[in-house]
């Protein structure tokens, strides 16, 4: 959890970013490794508690302490995965616009109508496409 909760402090500029990455598929490889020890455990925890009745109580109290940690994990890696996720689309969203402004500042007055209205025919359509990331824009608002 601990690897997790640092993951917060990170400025996320692209060298940390990938670091976060390599992290976080790192421990989804040992999650899932994970995963199969504690089904393992579960089922032995009931063999043993059938066959030690007396200590059944406190068996099922730490199986129960055991899944609660494991949750609050398996939560926090997909909390930090969705992260990922947004900071991907932004970094893909930012980078689109970039282009877009750059496209836009980089063309040259007109000097004939038909320039002008190629001009015109590209500005409607960068215009389009400035509309199709109307949801993209308000959903990171």
């Amino acid at each position: 959890m601990r690897v997790l909760e640092q993951t917060d402090e990170l400025k996320m500029d692209m060298t940390e970013i990938m670091t976060l990455q390599r992290n976080l598929s790192s421990i989804e490889r040992n999650l899932a490794a994970i995963q199969t020890e504690l089904d393992a455990l579960k089922e032995e925890s009931v063999n043993i508690a059938n066959t030690h009745s007396e200590e059944a109580v406190l068996i099922q109290q730490r199986t129960v302490r055991l899944r609660g940690v494991w949750e609050q994990l398996t939560e926090m890696l997909n909390e930090r995965d969705a992260k990922r996720t947004e900071e991907r689309y932004l970094d893909h969203f930012k980078a689109k616009l970039s282009k877009l402004e750059s496209d836009i500042t980089n063309e040259d007055a007109p000097s004939s109508l038909a320039e002008a209205e190629k001009f015109l025919s590209t500005h409607q359509q960068i215009l389009k496409e400035i509309d199709n990331y109307t949801n993209c824009y308000s959903f990171m608002m």
